[in-house]
């Protein structure tokens, strides 16, 4: 940590840093903060004597000196309370700045009615004395009535205020680079409560347990200041005795009351536990306490005596926690107010408790002594299981309405057709954000469907408005409307009548000869050495002098313009002094020299305020294209929306040269900017020459968003593009046509080579042409006026600084340390003359580095902009009051103006006007055109069956049937053998408890029963499977297998609905599970060896060898006693290291190889029939046995794959075997990837591989490529054949694509989706035993949901018996009362069914599922689980992932770890008891 010393102007003068060799030390630090008053304090030593000398730093240590350090992201600011030197060392007691409100006066403060914090700060003169400023502020909304008394200090006034507001606050400083204060910043927030957390965060991550984080817990109950009976009062006599409420805990018992004519408050709950007498029967056995207040309102005063009883009704807990230092290790990021859990199962029943960060000691250079403090202790309660809360948040969430919350980023009233705000609509429900599907309606027709929609001026010709309906699950839930009005300046009236003629007047005088224009006519820069940063230099030079250490480099620049007037500014920097032989410090920083410049111009009928123009887009970011290839390319995720028809400036920077001119073949310093857009066919370049300085671009194009591409042409990946601009045509580098009496606006933008830049604006006036008279004498010619016509600007590198470069370059070069970087800047004026500047910077070596020197000022910009409004009558002369934040309503014929003021970083201000005038109200629109069609309605009734028909010719084998109807009942046969379990049966009434009688024999097993009569036929049954992410059915999707929640329903409907109440969910993946009891420790051995060799063939004697040195495929292993290696094969077991291994994730391409149809393929897209694409076959694959697909073209044609789901910025593997004719012109493959909320084709994409010409004309070669999803969460493949070369059509045949997760090749697997279609489609019409248990299982859980049902109902009958007991009057409570005790016994029982029936859903749901893929034992929530599947295949699933399958004998496991031991023969490996940072092989013996 590194300490900074301020000088009593707040500037940096030097530092403390104990890891940097040379510079001043510290010790004993202790940074103390705590939570109460938002303060902390700061000690610390620090040594004189440094490397047996005094250090020359100790000049700076005084009690005028100011202290900061930075840590977690924050500047921390002290003041020097108390200083003690002795010989050795300095004893540094610091306080926060913000202390410094505890040694002023407060001030006497009266409001006359209610006011909000923001007013309380102000008049109190909180804000003014220390420069505050508000930041946060989540009380802004409550408003007080407060007086104070000039009696406590500035900090207890402010502690008290908020108190009285409910709130808490923090400060915030933040630096300039040199030290000084730039901003002081107090934030505020709402007290921890239900729906606020206050200063911190709730820290879920950090969990404290005993013996671990936590040293122990102490918990004490204090009784001392208990009471449950409370008398509370106000100012000016204000009581509750107007009030009456009550409050029940989660048993329905009243808790708090308090009586309409008392002013007591009550905790009859607190009375019967903790009784104020011996004799708990007595009725006065309340504890009471009275309360006298501030407070001058009853509400006010209500939720403090709420608040109070709630906190002394029971016993204080206490709690006392005792961290271990390494606590504050762990967890650096902790901060004031965070709150964590605390877990210590030493008491009884466990505690667990949630407590607050209050105080914190962190000391820098001695961590062990580092603690925290909690406070604010809550003891957490057993919360119900997650099925039943499940439950209950659904019915309660179900009740509560939605709304729609809006912002704009722009308002709602536009002026002269001028911008455009983003609509950004939030569904609510209760304090809950709900995800949502929203729909953006103007006059009926839906303009969008998306997260966000742009409101454009110049498209606002009416007060229009904007509808937004948010959708949840194919529902609409909540709509909200948006007017937006566009104000225009009103037009001009009409012209007068024509005059009547004068008299002619005499002969005038001779007009005065023109003036000259005035610009710019010289710059001249000169330099000067000083001991002073007040005091000029004597003596100034045209080149810099030999710097000096410890005095100051001047720098003079004088401008001279055109009418001879001149202005001087002056730069001083100071030049570090080295210490005295301190070690070398960090090397300098490289000098900031001008990069570039750019001029634009604009006209305006305003001299005054600069024409505003604006910036479509900004994309600072350096772009590197990184292909390693001429056409060197990279398209971005950089979007720019474009209008058709608008004319655009287009700027940016490169290190190489801007053209219009792609050339993908010929090497060059070119770079090129395009803009990108599948959908409209664009790919096309928009930069050219001039984009340096801006390219004036005419968008011809259709309207939409546009992605950006940069193009460079070295292999080498050196060229970059920045800070790409696009405005629009308000400033142009073009020089307008200006008319008399309009103004000609300059705007000079200097760029730096530290990446900053800087802006100016000149502005001159087209004189006006005065009325024509008479004839006059010929006038002097007036002189043309001078002014800068060009600026041009080069670079270069020159070993000299007298010696100019040999050659100079439009862009500055690579940077050579110990070389002088130039830059001539050529000024060509309009009288044809011209004047060149040079400005040179040395470029430094890297030597031996002097001390830091003091951080250089900060750059000027704009700190913020208000704009306000204000009603005026005149157009020419602005209000002088009534200004406001709002737009007012402004009549018909008066003026709207606008005010701007820009608050520089410098502390100065600019203020600009703009003035509208309001036209007359026009006439009424025309009738809106019909609403949007209405929701599907409700299915109608089922129809009657229909007469039976002709038998039919026998048919194909149908798909798998219902199941029939039952048969007769046949003789009874012999006992069978015991079945399968049942489902449990609901509940019956307890019966009375019987003897228990003896132990029956057990019975001989039956044999088989005679199987029924075949039933009659039935009509096809379909099973409907869909995935979502909760048991709602929310993210609802038929194909993401990668969902939580599966839902299924059977039906006789081919079609899959897509609404997701159709669906009954479950969850079917969860969580892993424990690991297993260790094994047994196996006993001692002699020490074993283990040899490892490789060889060509299984049985080690081709190519064999004691190391890998190629690819040798065979795995020899071999174990004795013996320490040295055997060279016999015979020794080793040989294993084949390739065969039997699976490699990668499942295939996510469908029908992708031997294709029997085109299904899930097509042309831009799947859903997009290709005409191009067939099924083929040919003589090199298979002898023409197997198709392939085909794709015939003579341009260049796409075929795509079906759109799959994948992770984001995930791997990916591309297998695809090729076979093309030699006319081939080339092949492109593609994946398109893009985002699950997005509405477009795509967004992402990647060109996987690109061929020039055939990849394979004699054979079916199998490629193996990679990529990278990116951002994306789904996808797909397309491939294009780009053409023939002869004219005739080319012929691109392609199979076998394995897409898969991860990069290791592999041979072509089909996808587990095709398998599946492949085995429904050979099941027969006979159900399978798991299809029965299956369908045993669906009955049992219709059950069990009209079960549910019904127990919704009597729920409901509760809940309208509660809202009845809340609702009754004196009279009628008593029958209410009786009403919620039988409802509430029958919720009581129904609880206890519930449970009943929650153990089989559970153990259902939980551990087994059947289907056609076979047995699933295991959690289905996405856990572990084992897979037995029909064709002998064990499958071990982890995380929903295959990690493990028996099959055929072998068994493969994707990634495995052994936690204990491993044997294999009769040697165990496994880990060292005594070291277990290592292993050990023993010989353990056996058969």
């Amino acid at each position: 940590m590194q300490i900074w010393i301020h000088d009593k102007n707040m500037r940096k003068v030097c530092a403390l840093n104990n890891n940097v060799p040379g510079m001043l030390p510290y010790s004993n630090s202790q940074w103390h903060p705590y939570l109460e008053y938002s303060t902390s304090t700061f000690d610390f030593t620090i040594p004189k004597i440094v490397n047996g000398k005094l250090h020359e730093d100790v000049k700076y240590i005084n009690d005028d000196m100011f202290v900061s350090f930075y840590y977690d992201n924050t500047y921390h600011v002290f003041y020097v309370s108390q200083l003690v030197e002795n010989d050795a060392t300095f004893q540094v007691t610091c306080n926060n700045t913000n202390l410094e409100l505890a040694q002023e006066q407060s001030v006497a403060l009266k409001s006359n009615g209610a006011q909000n914090i923001a007013w309380y700060l102000e008049h109190l003169e909180i804000l003014g004395f220390t420069n505050l400023e508000i930041g946060v502020n989540e009380v802004s909304d409550k408003t007080r009535t407060l007086e104070f008394e000039p009696q406590d200090t500035k900090l207890a006034q402010l502690h008290s205020l908020m108190s009285k507001f409910d709130a808490e606050f923090a400060f915030r400083t933040e630096l300039n680079r040199d030290g000084t204060i730039k901003k002081f910043t107090i934030d505020i927030y709402q007290i921890p409560d239900e729906n606020h957390h206050g200063i911190g965060k709730a820290r879920g991550d950090v969990v404290l347990h005993y013996q671990n984080e936590l040293k122990g817990v102490q918990v004490t109950s204090d009784k001392t200041q208990l009471f449950n009976a409370g008398v509370f009062t106000g100012a000016d006599g204000v009581n509750l005795e107007s009030v009456e409420f009550e409050e029940k805990n989660e048993l329905g018992q009243v808790e708090f009351y308090s009586r309409r004519g008392s002013s007591y408050v009550f905790a009859p709950i607190s009375r019967e536990r903790y009784p104020s007498t011996m004799n708990p029967d007595n009725a006065d056995n309340w504890t009471r306490k009275d309360f006298q207040t501030e407070y001058k309102d009853v509400n006010s005063l209500k939720g403090y005596a709420l608040r109070t009883i709630k906190q002394y009704a029971y016993p204080l807990m206490t709690y006392t926690v005792d961290v271990h230092s390494s606590f504050m290790e762990n967890y650096k990021d902790v901060n004031l107010g965070d709150t964590v859990k605390i877990i210590n199962n030493n008491f009884r029943g466990g505690l667990a408790l949630e407590a607050r960060v209050t105080e914190m000691v962190v000391s820098f250079d001695m961590p062990l002594n580092n603690s925290v403090v909690f406070t604010n202790f809550r003891k957490l309660d057993n919360k119900p299981s997650g099925s039943l809360q499940q439950r209950i948040d659904e019915i309660v969430s179900k009740s509560l309405p939605y709304r729609v919350e809006i912002t704009t980023t722009n308002g709602t009233v536009f002026k002269n057709g001028v911008g455009r705000s983003t609509v950004r609509p939030v569904l609510k429900q209760g304090d809950r954000t709900v995800n949502a599907t929203w729909r953006f309606v103007i006059d009926g027709a839906i303009k969008y469907v998306g997260m966000t929609y742009d409101m454009v001026a110049s498209q606002i010709t009416q007060p229009t408005a904007l509808t937004i309906s948010a959708w949840v699950d194919n529902k609409e839930v909540a709509s909200e409307e948006v007017t937006f009005l566009n104000v225009s300046d009103g037009r001009n009236g009409t012209p007068g009548p024509q005059g009547p003629a004068g008299p002619k007047g005499d002969r005038g005088n001779d007009g005065l000869p023109g003036k000259n224009g005035v610009g710019l006519k010289t710059t001249t820069i000169t330099y000067g050495m000083s001991d002073s940063d007040t005091v000029m230099p004597t003596s100034w030079t045209s080149n810099p002098p030999i710097l000096v250490k410890g005095k100051y480099l001047w720098t003079k620049t004088q401008w001279m313009y055109t009418d001879f007037s001149s202005e001087t500014g002056y730069q001083k920097t100071y030049i570090p002094q080295n210490g005295s032989k301190g070690d070398d410090g960090l090397p300098g920083r490289d000098g900031v020299g001008l990069v570039n410049t750019t001029l634009r111009y604009a006209k305006s009928t305003d001299g005054v305020n600069k024409p505003s123009g604006v910036v479509v887009a900004n994309f600072p970011n350096e772009i590197k294209p990184n292909r390693s290839i001429v056409d060197n390319n990279v398209v971005t995720d950089f979007k720019v929306r474009l209008e058709q028809g608008e004319t655009y400036i287009l700027s940016a920077e490169t290190n190489g040269t801007f053209t219009n001119q792609h050339n993908p073949n010929q090497s060059s310093d070119n770079a090129t900017i395009w803009l990108v857009n599948p959908s409209f066919s664009t790919w096309v370049v928009i930069s050219d020459n001039n984009t340096a300085n801006g390219t004036r671009y005419t968008h011809n194009r259709p309207t939409g968003e546009y992605n950006i591409r940069v193009n460079g042409y070295k292999t080498d990946n050196s060229t970059w593009v920045k800070n790409i601009v696009f405005e629009d045509g308000t400033w142009s580098p073009d020089i307008p046509a200006v008319n008399p009496g309009e103004y000609l606006w300059t705007r000079t933008t200097w760029f730096y080579s530290d990446g900053t830049s800087e802006q100016g604006f000149s502005v001159a006036k087209m004189g006006e042409q005065g009325p024509k008279g008479d004839r006059g004498n010929d006038g002097i010619p007036g002189k043309n006026g001078i002014g800068i016509r060009n600026t041009s600007v080069l670079y270069g590198l020159s070993a000299s600084e007298t010696v100019p470069p040999t050659a100079w370059y439009q862009n500055p070069p690579a940077l050579v340390k110990g070389q002088w970087f130039w830059t001539k800047t050529v000024w060509t004026y309009t009288d044809n003359t011209s004047e060149t500047g040079y400005q040179k910077t040395y470029v430094a070596r890297d030597g031996n580095d002097g001390n830091n020197g003091i951080a250089g000022k900060d750059g000027v910009g704009i700190r913020s902009t208000t704009i306000t409004y204000a009603q005026g009558t005149s157009g020419t002369v602005a209000p002088l009051t009534g200004w406001t934040s709002q737009v007012p309503n402004v009549p018909a014929g008066q003026y709207l103006w606008t005010k701007t003021v820009w608050s520089y970083t410098d502390n100065t201000n600019e203020t600009g006007y703009s003035v509208s005038k309001i036209g007359e109200q026009g006439p009424q629109g025309v009738k809106g055109d019909t609403g949007a069609k209405g929701d599907r309605g409700l299915q109608g009734e089922r129809g009657p069956q229909g007469l039976q028909g002709p038998q039919g010719v026998k048919g194909d084998t149908g798909a798998k049937g219902d199941r029939g109807l039952q048969g007769e009942r046949g003789p009874q046969g012999l006992q069978g053998p015991q079945g399968v379990k049942g489902d449990t049966g609901a509940k019956g009434d307890r019966g009375l408890q019987g003897e228990r009688g003896p132990q029956g024999l057990q019975g001989p097993k039956g044999d088989q029963g005679i199987p029924g009569v075949k039933g009659a036929d039935g009509k096809t049954q379909y099973t409907h499977i869909a995935y979502a992410d909760t048991v709602s059915g929310s993210g609802f999707s038929q194909t993401d297998t990668n969902k939580a929640f599966i839902g299924m329903y059977q039906d006789f409907n081919a079609t899959d609905s897509r609404n997701p109440q159709d669906y009954r969910w479950s969850k079917w993946k969860g969580s892993d599970g424990r690991d297993g009891i260790p094994g047994k420790t196996g006993a001692d051995g002699r020490t074993p060896y283990v040899h490892f060799a490789y060889a060509d063939s299984a049985d080690g004697r081709d190519g064999f060898s004691l190391t890998q040195n190629g690819n040798k495929r065979y795995l020899g292993v071999c174990t004795n006693f013996n320490q040295a290696d055997s060279t016999n094969p015979a020794d080793y077991t040989w294993n084949d290291m390739v065969g039997s291994v699976s490699v990668g994730g499942e295939n996510l391409i469908r029908n992708s190889a031997f294709p029997g149809n085109l299904d899930g393929w097509g042309y831009w897209l799947a859903t997009q029939p290709n005409s191009n694409l067939s099924v083929s076959s040919h003589s090199f694959y298979y002898n023409g046995s197997k198709p392939m697909f085909l794709l015939t073209t003579t341009t260049t044609t796409p075929s795509a794959t079906g759109r799959f789901p994948v992770k984001r910025n995930t791997n990916y593997s591309l297998n695809i075997s090729i076979l093309a004719g030699g006319n081939l012109k080339g092949m492109d493959i593609y994946f398109l990837g893009r985002k699950s909320n997005e509405t477009e084709d795509f967004s992402k994409v990647v060109n996987i591989k690109h061929f020039d010409g055939s990849p394979s004309a004699s054979s079916v070669s199998k490629f193996h490529f990679t990529f990278n999803s990116g951002e994306s969460d789904e996808g797909f493949i397309r491939i294009d054949n780009t053409g023939t070369t002869n004219g005739s059509q080319s012929m691109l045949f392609f199979t076998e694509l394995d897409c898969y997760e991860g990069t290791t090749d592999r041979a072509w697997q089909a996808s587990p989706k095709d398998l599946a279609s492949q085995l429904d489609s050979k099941a027969d019409s006979v159900l399978t035993q798991s299809q029965l248990n299956r369908l045993n299982e669906i009955n049992s859980v219709m059950k069990a949901e009209i079960e549910a049902k019904a127990s919704l109902d009597t729920l409901n009958q509760w809940v309208k018996a509660y809202q009845d007991f809340v609702n009754a009057n004196n009279a009628n409570r008593a029958q209410a009362e009786k009403n919620l005790a039988d409802a509430s016994a029958r919720v009581a029982k129904l609880e206890n069914n519930l449970n009943d029936m929650s153990e089989r859903w559970n153990f259902i749901d939980s551990y087994m599922t059947s289907s056609n893929e076979g047995l699933v034992i295991g959690k289905t929530d996405n856990s572990s689980s084992m897979l037995f599947n029909p064709n002998g295949r064990i499958s071990m699933f982890s995380a929903g992932n295959e990690v493990m399958y028996i099959s055929q004998g072998v068994i493969h496991i994707e990634n495995g770890i052994f936690s204990k031991t491993i044997q294999i023969g009769r040697f165990r490996e496994e880990q060292d008891f005594i070291n277990p940072d290592r292993n050990v092989i023993r010989y353990v013996g056996g058969k």
